[in-house]
């Protein structure tokens, strides 16, 4: 039988194996490194990490939890925060992202994460404060935070601060995606569809996989009356795996105007 202190070795290939996106190979070496020492942390986390890559957000959310109960860090909280939104469940999330919080209130990330929950839950006031508490924690990384924050002065009727926010991380020169996409945003709802369109073009240019830019891609088109490319666009998006909340009520249209047509 293996010793001990093997496991450390396995969860090291593991985590290499993710890397290279192996995801069997590292799952396997996680579960033997946990079998040879089940308190094995990063075996724990590292399985976490690859269950959530793999869209098994229950299953992540499990072992994140479990190397919580060995060592309970900023960062096992706060990705157990995300396992559970992708899993729908905001108000867990919160109590999550609040705890990684507490241990590290100067990490920006947790905040940032923790507003997306607010906003959820459709608590735009909570959801504000944390954007701008992420923005103060990391005024050159949070990223994120400024795209949400654009989101809700453009729902607030304020699309001048809101593509202000989208321009301000773009002329930082990173060639972000969501922020393109999240500028399409602001675009749609203006009205100014040309312009959304073109953003969500660059955005999907930089990364096919933007659910994102899809959704709002299907936004226009809804609005445009192009049923039949919104509902494509906006099955897209969901594809991606990503909780996209606000494209709900319409891809609810699309789709029931679809089964009319039939």
């Amino acid at each position: 039988m293996l010793s001990p202190r093997f496991a450390l070795a396995y969860t090291n290939r593991g985590l290499a194996y993710m890397e290279l996106k192996e995801y069997t190979k590292a799952l396997r070496d996680f579960r033997q490194a946990i079998s040879l020492d089940p308190k094995q942390r990063r075996a724990y986390f590292g399985s976490g990490q690859l269950l959530y890559a793999l869209k098994d957000y229950e299953r992540a959310a499990d072992f994140f939890t479990y190397a919580i109960k060995l060592a309970p860090t900023c960062q096992a909280y706060n990705n157990l925060g995300t396992a559970l939104d992708a899993r729908g469940e905001h108000k867990q999330a919160i109590e999550a992202y609040t705890h990684a919080i507490e241990l590290d209130p100067q990490q920006w990330v947790p905040y940032s994460n923790r507003g997306q929950s607010y906003y959820a839950l459709a608590d735009s006031e909570s959801a504000l404060a944390d954007f701008e508490r992420a923005i103060a924690a990391g005024p050159e990384e949070a990223c994120d935070a400024y795209l949400n924050r654009a989101w809700i002065y453009a729902e607030r009727g304020d699309s001048t601060r809101a593509l202000d926010e989208c321009n301000h991380v773009l002329l930082w020169g990173i060639q972000d995606a969501l922020a393109y996409a999240y500028r399409a945003r602001v675009h749609c709802w203006r009205g100014d569809y040309e312009q959304a369109l073109a953003d969500c073009e660059r955005a999907l240019e930089i990364d096919l996989a933007c659910a994102e830019a899809y959704g709002v891609r299907g936004l226009v088109e809804r609005r445009q009356k192009q049923d039949e490319r919104a509902l494509a666009d906006f099955e897209k998006a969901r594809e991606l795996g990503h909780n996209l909340f606000w494209l709900d009520e319409a891809y609810e249209a699309v789709r029931q105007a679809a089964k009319k047509e039939v």
